[in-house]
């Protein structure tokens, strides 16, 4: 029995042991953010160059919420740090949580998190990423997304579609535009191919580019 009763203790010594270390690393994700703000320009340095060391997803994540925060240095430390993150060490499942977190903050009423948001979709480089950066106000970063759209080609047709149908008009002008130049390149074959294929049946909501696709295959008999 004391045996036992021996092994329970060791074993709630290592839970107690363990926690703290994840506390620490959140603390420490906190206290660095919170740096951003500080006036002095050596500390909000550090800060910004000690966090884009962490690349841990809770710092993607307390950066993100981070934008949301009254003090404007935080706002614009928060925003740069996300630029300059190495999204390729964020887990799947985390980097779904903050395409759609920055999606959201291209409608962020402080106009420097909405400058540089759509550069971090960007360099996260995923169809999502891209489909939401086409929402951005910046001329410039819509162009990178479509060229980077563009250059996927079909593997990004399913969601360019979908994106016909969002509320936001410049997105779906900027998917129909993206979908037609990537229509473009496809030989009558693969053109053939692609109206057979459900994908094409939701094209059924959009005349304009469902009518187009037909234009073209008559074009190349």
């Amino acid at each position: 029995m004391k045996r036992k009763s021996k092994a329970k203790i060791d074993n709630k010594k290592k839970e107690i042991t363990s926690k703290p270390l994840v506390d620490d690393t959140t603390k420490k994700i906190e206290k660095l953010i919170g740096d951003l703000g500080n006036d002095d320009f050596g500390v909000r340095r550090d800060a910004f160059r000690d966090l884009k060391k962490i690349d841990d997803s809770k710092a993607v994540c307390a950066l993100i919420k981070a934008l949301g925060d009254e003090n404007w240095k935080i706002r614009k430390g928060a925003v740069l740090a996300l630029e300059k993150i190495d999204y390729s060490k964020v887990g799947p499942k985390e980097i779904e949580k903050v395409i759609d977190a920055l999606i959201r903050a291209l409608d962020n009423e402080f106009w420097l998190v909405k400058k540089s948001v759509g550069w971090a979709l960007i360099k996260i480089d995923s169809i999502p990423a891209l489909i939401g950066a086409l929402k951005d106000k910046n001329l410039k970063v819509r162009e990178k997304a479509a060229e980077k759209l563009g250059g996927i080609g079909s593997p990004a047709i399913p969601a360019l579609i979908n994106a016909l149908k969002d509320e936001d008009r410049k997105l779906r002008e900027n998917a129909a535009a993206v979908l037609a130049k990537i229509l473009e390149k496809m030989t009558f074959e693969e053109l053939i191919e692609f109206t057979q294929s459900d994908v094409f049946l939701k094209l059924a909501d959009n005349p304009s580019v469902y009518n187009s696709i037909f234009g073209k295959i008559v074009n190349l008999i």
